[in-house]
């Protein structure tokens, strides 16, 4: 009688190791992550809307993001600084060795959104961007006031290649493109003012603006507060 029932144990263990060997590689596959790198520069395009896309390059480091972007037109770059930890933008004034702070806006800290490691994402589809095999994932972010989106990332190199969102009014609806990506460490000078700079107040702002030198700016809340060219 014992005999049996060790028989028994012994083959209930055994189809038992043998489903989980089986149901394991089904489990991995369910759940595939973005696994992107966590810090980078690339070139990226910024499209909000209908509006004119603008170029320039980025740079990433563990969720902060700083944008350098040049003119269409000419003229010196546009530098924001978006820190989504401390909630705070920074635009940067080379040329009058200044500063000022915007006010926090979420759908400016898209990518940060996305690759932190806490989101929410789920493996939508698959598309092929430029030649490059992507895996589209859907983001929910945390983030207060801040709808889903898309991030789609190179299969192989797992290297975000373009985020949109979707949005009942399409004026706010966001596309961001990266090229030419770099991995790898990002100085942490490059993610605040630099030293010596003095914060710009709004009333200098407000004088500046209505000289008419005013580059670029969100009005009607329809895209994410960036930079300004004074």
């Amino acid at each position: 009688m014992k005999q049996g029932l060790s028989f028994l144990a012994v083959t209930f263990t055994g189809v038992v190791i043998l489903l989980l060997s089986a149901f394991e590689p089904a489990f991995a596959a369910k759940s595939p992550k973005i696994n992107a790198p966590k810090a980078f520069q690339a070139q990226f395009t910024l499209q909000v809307g209908s509006n004119p896309p603008e170029q320039g390059t980025m740079y990433f480091s563990h969720g902060r993001i700083r944008e350098e972007v040049t003119p269409a037109g000419g003229g010196p770059k546009l530098v924001t600084i978006i820190d989504p930890i401390g909630k705070i933008i920074y635009q940067i004034e080379a040329d009058k060795k200044a500063f000022r702070v915007l006010p926090w806006d979420p759908r400016s800290a898209l990518i940060s959104e996305a690759l932190k490691r806490t989101e929410k994402s789920k493996l939508v589809d698959t598309k092929t961007i430029d030649g490059q095999e992507c895996e589209d994932f859907e983001i929910k972010p945390k983030e207060p006031g801040v709808k889903p989106f898309f991030l789609f990332v190179n299969k192989s190199t797992r290297f975000p290649v373009q985020l949109t969102t979707v949005d009942p009014d399409p004026a706010k609806e966001i596309h961001i493109k990266w090229i030419n990506l770099s991995p790898g460490y990002q100085a942490a000078v490059l993610f605040s003012p630099p030293l010596g700079y003095e914060e710009m107040k709004s009333l200098e702002f407000r004088r500046t603006r209505s000289s008419g030198k005013e580059r670029r700016g969100f009005s009607n809340d329809t895209r994410p507060l960036r930079c300004f060219q004074i």
